[in-house]
């Protein structure tokens, strides 16, 4: 991933997690379940209202399927 792909995931990190999780057919609590984080934080970041770095790593991680 080049550093310009990286910005364009954490700008738009709210509607790539919503998308990726919609595409694999999961609930909120499900994805966050999968990712080992709350399902209020998952609200949060799709909604766009949490922006820490450790969040934003997790969710990356995720939908990149980074293990």
């Amino acid at each position: 991933m080049s550093e310009f792909e990286l910005i364009d995931s954490l700008v738009n990190l709210p509607s790539l997690l919503r998308r990726t999780r919609k595409a694999r057919r999961l609930s909120i609590r499900a994805a966050a379940r999968d990712m080992g984080i709350s399902f209020a934080t998952v609200s949060r970041v799709e909604d766009g209202r949490d922006y820490m770095v450790s969040t934003a790593l997790v969710v990356l991680r995720w939908v990149y399927e980074v293990r």
